[in-house]
């Protein structure tokens, strides 16, 4: 809490800021630095790096990882060659099922196919 009351002293003394404008302000600091770090520790264990061989493939829980990031490594792939979505060192069905898991688990799995709407229900003809 200390750091949010001198960099609040600091921006009203300097720019002579109003105190809901610098809570604003801090707040937007704040977010952008927390948005990076999510951003960097989803993209840190990227599938197509030299961590996986043939001698130590990745299994299971590495699939359900590159299936949680894959819309980060798709986005990063774009602009990026050596970034791929999936890992080519695997170790094989357990590594397309944690992968698959985690795709569907990330993107909600069809949940919102399943769910009744209140009140009444459709008639088909």
């Amino acid at each position: 809490m200390l750091h949010c009351c001198i960099l609040n002293e600091y921006l009203y003394r300097k720019n002579n800021m109003k105190p809901t404008t610098i809570r604003k302000s801090v707040n937007g600091i704040f977010l952008s630095l927390g948005v990076i770090i999510i951003f960097l520790f989803l993209t840190a264990c990227t599938p197509g790096n030299e961590k996986f061989t043939e001698n130590s493939p990745s299994g299971f829980l590495m699939g359900l990882w590159h299936g949680f990031i894959a819309l980060f490594t798709f986005i990063i792939s774009l602009f990026n060659d050596n970034v791929t979505i999936y890992e080519i060192s695997n170790t094989g069905k357990l590594y397309n099922l944690g992968f698959l898991l985690g795709i569907i688990i990330f993107f909600g799995g069809g949940s919102k196919t399943t769910c009744k709407s209140k009140g009444k229900r459709r008639e088909t003809a």
